[in-house]
């Protein structure tokens, strides 16, 4: 196999970890809205199943780092697999809620390990030309496991009793494929020179994957890289200096605000729920909406892409600020959305049933029934939104297909009579205007936010501070990520939906705000020089010109008791 081919299989393999990511977060929102029927899960049980990986990835996101350190990138990825695959037997295979929460917590183990491995083996492994690409192949990947996901919960979503099971143990194959093909993989030549300070192992891989030409250039840089680290100081002293230095402090203050905001612009809300937001807004049924969900996880993949062409063409800012208008206004427009459903909610055309007594013949309208506990909504729509036939009617515990007394009692009134019976949604003409909203909010939020931190965070820190500033707002995304996937369900049922998403269109907002005043434009400014961007008097450095030279040298960012060269 030429180099060029066995780079590309090697890069490929890498990103699986990428793709059992999006995969893990695309297919919870199918399955979610079977499990919670099967386990009959609470809200805070629902949170708690999905939050839970986000939880652990964030934590061993941490731990992963420090086992790259020590025992390489290659046994850190074979152990990731190797837990993707054990977390997506045991969910398969859960009798409980209990053991599938276990499944999650070692899934999240694997996902932590993975997110911080896989794009730094592809990077240390690809040559300087085709490092970017294949890195943000990496993130496409995601993208594309979420889709993937999606695809795999329609097709399983008519079997109510076991679809889940299928939807999540299927991780289990790439994650197999995975660890089995990485078993005969290199370690990266990076690690192999740095830490096991031999020259000839690292060789060896770069002869697999480069061609001859250029070994001795790439050796040689390598050996550089490795005396300039060995002339940094520990870790807790890199974090000192960019606290106490002005310009590294806004440049970490501005990474992580970007992280944050990635996260509080709602993205996992629509990733972790959306065939759940499709549901509540009257699809008509639980395997329509986990089919429906596939549309808004194909808008976020093809415009990750539009994103990945656009970055360098327009720039952070200008794609950013622009993209952002456009997720607000989806977020807007699903509000408006829920408004529109409010206010054609389905009245109660038969209030009770003699001599029977239940608090279900309290409810006045339709959204009034289904949010009492063990009530359900049976009608006949006659078209236009009319119903010849609507009532809130109770129904037994842990038996929801049917109601316990009079219509959609049993399935022959429900066949010949066609007839509906819900306890999850009420039926709307505005499921439509739900849709189109949330692709909008995606199409705006994937083609900018969604790569533009991880590509700032990648620039805006000098060499020396890269690790200590990109693992701080790394772990600044998984803890906003935790907070709002354990939250959303809660906040948005106190809240109600239109006004949860309406507060986060004004947290898009804020995004173009932010950037306006906070992010300098990084495009065609070379890594040495990104830094000094943020040295300005003026901490309104989104407002000053890339291009100005009379900022402070990066070498003026160290305090001159350091030892350290920036370069």
């Amino acid at each position: 196999m030429n180099e060029r081919l066995f780079l590309l299989l090697l890069s490929f393999l890498t990103s699986i970890c990428g793709f059992l990511f999006g995969y893990d977060t695309g297919v919870v929102s199918g399955s979610m809205v079977l499990i919670k029927d099967h386990f009959n899960l609470s809200d805070v049980w629902q949170e708690a199943i999905v939050a839970s990986t986000v939880g652990m990835a964030g934590l061993f996101a941490l731990v992963g780092g420090a086992l790259n350190e020590v025992v390489g990138r290659r046994p850190v990825i074979i152990l990731s697999s190797f837990l993707f695959l054990l977390g997506a037997i045991v969910m398969a295979c859960a009798q409980h809620k209990e053991t599938l929460l276990i499944g999650r917590l070692i899934i999240g183990v694997g996902l932590g390990m993975a997110s911080m491995t896989s794009p730094m083996y592809i990077a240390e492994v690809a040559p300087p030309h085709l490092r970017g690409q294949l890195v943000a192949a990496n993130t496409a990947m995601v993208t594309g496991g979420q889709l993937v996901a999606c695809v795999i919960a329609g097709i399983f979503s008519g079997d109510k009793e076991n679809g889940w099971r299928y939807m999540l143990g299927l991780a289990g194959v790439p994650a197999f494929i995975q660890l089995v093909c990485f078993l005969f993989m290199p370690e990266s030549p990076t690690w192999l020179i740095v830490k096991k300070d031999s020259s000839q192992p690292a060789e060896r891989v770069l002869e697999k994957i480069r061609k001859e030409q250029d070994l001795n250039q790439e050796m040689d840089d390598l050996i550089a890289y490795k005396e300039a680290l060995e002339k940094e100081p520990p870790t807790i002293d890199k974090l000192k200096i960019m606290v106490s230095n002005k310009a590294t402090r806004r440049a970490l203050i501005t990474g992580c605000m970007l992280q944050i905001f990635q996260q509080l612009c709602g993205i996992n809300t629509f990733m972790y729920y959306s065939a759940s937001i499709l549901l509540s807004a009257g699809v008509g049924s639980a395997d329509k909406a986990i089919w429906l969900a596939i549309v808004p996880s194909a808008a976020n993949f093809i415009f990750t892409l539009v994103g990945m062409s656009l970055i360098e063409k327009l720039g952070r800012r200008r794609l950013t600020m622009g993209t952002q208008l456009v997720a607000a206004f989806g977020l807007l427009c699903l509000s408006l959305s829920y408004v529109a459903m409010e206010t054609d909610d389905p009245s109660i055309a038969i209030p009770r049933i003699p001599p029977e007594d239940s608090p279900c013949f309290d409810a006045s309208t339709c959204s009034s029934c289904i949010t009492k506990s063990d009530c359900g909504f049976c009608f006949h729509e006659d078209g236009g939104g009319s119903f010849s036939v609507s009532a809130c009617l109770p129904y037994r515990k842990n038996e929801d297909d049917f109601s316990s007394i009079g219509l959609c009692s049993n399935q022959s009134d429900l066949t010949t009579l066609d007839l509906m019976w819900t306890h999850e949604y009420c039926p709307s003409r505005y499921a439509l205007m739900t849709l189109v909203s949330m692709v909008l909010f995606l199409a705006g939020f994937a083609t900018g936010m969604g790569a533009v931190p991880w590509v700032v965070n990648a620039e805006i820190y000098p060499i020396w501070g890269r690790g200590v500033g990109g693992g701080i707002s790394t772990t600044c995304n998984w803890v906003t990520n935790l907070f709002l996937s354990f939250t959303f369900i809660t906040l948005s049922t106190a809240m109600t939906p239109k006004y949860f998403f309406a507060m986060t269109a004004g947290f898009n907002i804020l995004v173009i705000l932010y950037i306006f005043l906070f992010l300098p434009e990084t495009k065609g400014v070379s890594l040495e020089k990104v830094e000094s961007l943020f040295s300005g008097p003026s901490c309104f450095v989104g407002l000053q010109r890339s291009h100005r030279n009379n900022f402070e040298t990066s070498t003026g960012f160290i305090d001159s008791r350091s030892s350290l060269v920036t370069g």
